[in-house]
């Protein structure tokens, strides 16, 4: 196991490599109601960084609902607006979104992107 190994969305224990043999508590991000999500989604569909980067400051959950079958980081990539991208990267909690990001983008043959999410 890696130190500080992070699992962010299932809120386990994760013991540390330090000599004392602590142990690190992750928070559990709550799931976005469906309305909720819809209006992030938009935000980032619209480009609007401003407004999403108040969502982030307010400390709003990013988890959407797995039946809306998107992420905000997704939808980014899809607009390709690299600000947003950064931002949202930046602020995402969940390693699997960024990894299905990094995926996404290689796909795409998005080298800018790649670049983007890996830096």
């Amino acid at each position: 196991m890696n130190a500080f190994a992070t699992e962010p969305l299932c809120g386990k224990l994760s013991q540390s490599s330090s000599e004392s043999g602590g142990y690190r508590i992750f928070a559990v991000q709550e799931v976005l109601t469906p309305d909720d999500a819809r209006t992030l989604l938009a935000l980032c569909e619209s480009g609007k960084l401003h407004d999403v980067e108040k969502w982030i400051a307010s400390g709003k959950s990013f988890r959407v609902p797995p039946e809306l079958k998107k992420t905000p980081l997704g939808v980014a990539l899809e607009t390709g607006f690299h600000s947003l991208i950064e931002s949202l990267v930046r602020h995402e909690p969940d390693q699997s979104v960024k990894n299905h990001a990094l995926t996404t983008a290689a796909l795409m043959k998005r080298l800018d992107l790649v670049e983007l999410l890996v830096s």
